[in-house]
């Protein structure tokens, strides 16, 4: 089932319940559902770490011409994966090949192995987190999400995003999909629009790492980002 129809499927009683992200973390109570769980603070309280957020990323297929040019743009190109699975449903070994087989392809492309990975769907258990920090890579995931996939026109995406743009928050947006593939070009019209909409309020592009980087860790683990910074961090390489 695709993310978007969790929530009419559950309305519907075909399920009995379902994992919501993206814009649904937001809007599941206007729509008449209740939370069995929230699965932040359940991360946090088996983790002691805050939710890492983020997501710069590379598929795979992307080419490596286009690949290394975004690198050479100053770009930074993180891992989503090679075949765009659900984590949470798939064994160790597999989670293994998903992170290692994907930085193989961007480093043989001519990029920096990636630091970072966003799960497909925004989705992963706290053991695959710490099996992804194993080898090597710092998962993230983002805080808005206006489903540009599905196309619903620039300024619906530019008024989804900017309503909850905020200092410190990583915009997760698509240039490519393997699950609902077709043109992009209003998520490329409406990113010149949200960078200029943003810099009005005061914020600023960077990058995952520049983002992460000037994050202070408090003693309660709490992630806040470093005064007098003003940031917000949008795609570079899309998934």
């Amino acid at each position: 089932m695709v993310f978007s129809d969790i929530e009419r499927a559950v309305l519907a009683r075909e399920v009995d319940a379902g994992v919501l992200i993206h814009e649904g973390r937001f809007t599941y109570e206007a729509k008449g559902l209740a939370r069995v769980e929230d699965l932040g603070a359940f991360w946090e309280r088996e983790t002691g770490a805050p939710i890492p957020l983020g997501g710069i990323l590379g598929r795979r297929r992307l080419g490596a011409e286009l690949l290394r040019r975004v690198a050479d743009a100053g770009h930074e190109v993180g891992a989503h994966g090679d075949w765009h699975l659900p984590m949470p449903i798939v064994p160790p070994h597999v989670v293994r090949h998903e992170l290692l087989a994907c930085a193989r392809a961007i480093e043989a492309a001519g990029a920096p192995r990636p630091r970072f990975y966003r799960p497909p769907f925004g989705l992963m258990l706290p053991s695959q987190a710490a099996f992804a920090r194993r080898l090597g890579f710092e998962p993230v995931l983002g805080d808005v999400y206006p489903e540009d996939p599905r196309r619903p026109g620039v300024a619906k995406i530019v008024a989804r995003t900017m309503r909850r743009l905020r200092e410190g928050s990583i915009l997760i947006l698509h240039d490519g999909s393997v699950w609902l593939p077709g043109d992009r070009s209003q998520t490329i019209r409406a990113v010149e629009i949200i960078l200029g909409e943003a810099a009005d309020k005061g914020l600023r592009a960077v990058t995952v790492g520049e983002l992460l980087d000037g994050v202070e860790m408090t003693g309660s683990a709490r992630a806040r980002p470093a005064p007098e910074r003003s940031q917000a961090a949008v795609p570079d390489a899309g998934v």
